[in-house]
């Protein structure tokens, strides 16, 4: 599930990130493919769901701000984004195939 504040957008809306094993990393804005970004407000809480098997991490590449979340294959990570500007984040496991980017105005 990926969430904004009090919003919740569903996955299937949004795209998901799929590893080749066939895990998925929910909480993905559009795929990467497309070079489209997630667009949410400041102050907004993403949340990303692990399902499947593998591991997978959120780590930030690029941003005004800089987050890691531990390597793992079930929960959640969730943070909340309080500097404005674009993030490009990746999964370091599955790198570079499992990427994404929000843009916080």
């Amino acid at each position: 599930m990926f969430e904004m504040g009090e919003h919740e957008c569903s996955p299937r809306n949004l795209g998901d990130l799929a590893g080749a094993d066939g895990d998925v990393l929910e909480g993905a804005p559009a795929p990467s493919e497309q070079g489209e970004a997630a667009t949410v407000k400041k102050g907004s809480t993403m949340k990303w769901v692990w399902k499947g098997s593998a591991q997978h991490d959120v780590t930030v590449t690029s941003g005004p701000a800089k987050f890691h979340s531990a390597t793992q294959t079930k929960g959640s990570f969730s943070k909340k984004l309080t500097k404005k500007g674009t993030y490009k984040l990746v999964c370091t496991v599955h790198a570079p195939s499992m990427s994404m980017k929000i843009k916080v105005r």
